[in-house]
């Protein structure tokens, strides 16, 4: 039987973690957002995805990135947090395959258990913004 109090240290250490790595993708990303755009794009002229749509793309994720790495780090709405994660991990695991980059997309599928976990858990997550706001009065 697991603890309840063990599940939401595990979804703490879990959650910080992957706050951390997603806002300093996106974090380390913005100061050369237009380079990092150009990259992805460049990844992108072997696959029938249009260049113009993955430079356009290459511009958004390091923001989005770096947002719901803020987010989740505050536990601030979580499970939608978490759920816009796990769609903006869908987007680049589909990404990978048009470029049919495997190791990465296997590395992509730990994130996509690590947001799965976090989804079942989240309410036991008592270190949160959340978790704060649902116990003041109304």
């Amino acid at each position: 039987m697991i603890n309840p109090r063990d599940l939401g240290y595990a979804a703490l250490v879990l959650r910080l973690m992957l706050a951390i790595n997603l806002a300093l993708h996106g974090l380390t990303r913005l100061p050369n957002l237009q380079g990092f755009a150009r990259a992805m794009a460049d990844g992108f002229e072997s696959t029938w995805m249009p260049v113009q749509l993955a430079y356009i793309t290459g511009f958004i994720i390091p923001i989005v990135e770096a947002i719901l790495g803020l987010a989740l780090f505050t536990g601030f709405k979580l499970r939608p947090v978490l759920l816009a994660a796990g769609g903006l991990m869908c987007m680049l695991h589909f990404g990978k395959g048009l470029q049919q980059s495997w190791d990465i997309l296997a590395d992509q599928l730990i994130y996509a258990l690590v947001i799965a976990f976090l989804l079942v858990a989240h309410a036991h997550d008592r270190f949160t913004l959340d978790a704060k706001l649902r116990k003041q009065p109304a």
